[in-house]
């Protein structure tokens, strides 16, 4: 082609990534000016910002504010496809609230696997008293005890 594959990063750079356009903007502009209006600030030159990390924090609490804000004030969208649906969310919102209702059932399940927990312990030692067998492998070939007549 008629274009030179080798070309000069201080001219036109055709990939010049976003900062290096800012340096390069910045110093066009630098360049306009006369050499003599172009002065640092003498007291400012070797002192150190000590509020710096302070400024930053609250710099991430405003943007932490701020993007909270926007979710909070984000509309569900009408019409969505699959998983994301705006009634599938709301459900979802729904299911995550912690009612007394699901509070009680969960603790009646809890205190039903508890039960059958202990029903498994019993059954496995034998009975209450008895210390736990301990597991053999060859135990399935045994023949299970007569049931006791009664």
């Amino acid at each position: 082609g008629a274009g030179e594959p080798n070309f000069d990063a201080f001219e036109a750079n055709p990939f010049e990534t976003r900062t290096q356009r800012r340096e390069a903007e910045v110093v066009a502009l630098l360049e306009k000016l006369p050499a003599e209006t172009i002065t640092l600030d003498p007291q400012q030159l070797g002192k150190v910002d000590r509020n710096q990390g302070e400024r930053q924090r609250e710099i991430q609490a405003a943007n932490a504010a701020r993007i909270a804000d926007i979710k909070a004030n984000r509309k569900a969208k009408r019409k969505t496809r699959g998983r994301s649906k705006a009634s599938r969310r709301a459900a979802k919102k729904e299911g995550n609230i912690i009612d007394e209702k699901r509070q009680r059932r969960k603790a009646q399940l809890e205190a039903q696997e508890q039960a059958k927990s202990k029903k498994r312990t019993n059954r496995a030692s034998g009975g209450a008293g008895a210390p736990p067998k301990p597991y053999d492998p060859l135990d399935r070939f045994v023949a299970p005890p007569a049931p006791a007549p009664g």
